[in-house]
């Protein structure tokens, strides 16, 4: 872990992923194509496409968390989002990577919600709104009526 730690590209300031990341991917895209082209017989397509991808997504995953773990929890999200995104739609283009796919879509998520939940700690922060008061969806109904109603009258004057 620390010699990998130790050749870790720096992240761009923009966020997106890194020149060695893309490399990766591109040699990545490379493997795959190789194994959807092999002429040698496989007993098994799912089982060596599974081992492959097991061997590679793994490391890939860890090196993201590890370039994005200096970053702020906003950037850190984000930068993360880019990189599983861009790994993801490599691995949409082939077959038998639905686990993967799965794995990938499950840390987009995963990040989404942690955006979520800083923005919703933001505003609280922000607005100085009870948290009670944010999450009252009873409330936001009754308000939301209202305002139909208000709408309602506009259109009609």
């Amino acid at each position: 872990s620390s010699g990998i730690n130790a050749e870790l590209p720096l992240r761009p300031g923009d966020l997106v992923p890194t020149m060695a990341f893309q490399e990766a991917v591109h040699l990545l895209k490379i493997i795959l194509n190789t194994h959807d082209v092999s002429v040698v017989p496989d007993v098994s397509p799912l089982s060596s496409m599974t081992e492959l991808l097991h061997v590679v997504i793994g490391p890939i995953l860890t090196l993201c968390n590890m370039s994005a773990s200096q970053l702020d929890p906003v950037d850190n999200a984000v930068y993360i989002i880019n990189l599983v995104a861009c790994l993801y739609n490599v691995l949409a283009m082939y077959e038998n990577t639905d686990n993967k796919l799965e794995l990938l879509q499950n840390k987009i998520n995963e990040e989404l919600e942690t955006l979520t939940n800083l923005q919703y700690d933001h505003m609280i922060k922000t607005t100085k709104i009870p948290p009670a008061e944010m999450i009252n969806k009873d409330r936001l109904s009754v308000v939301a009526s209202k305002l139909d109603q208000v709408i309602s009258t506009l259109q009609l004057n």
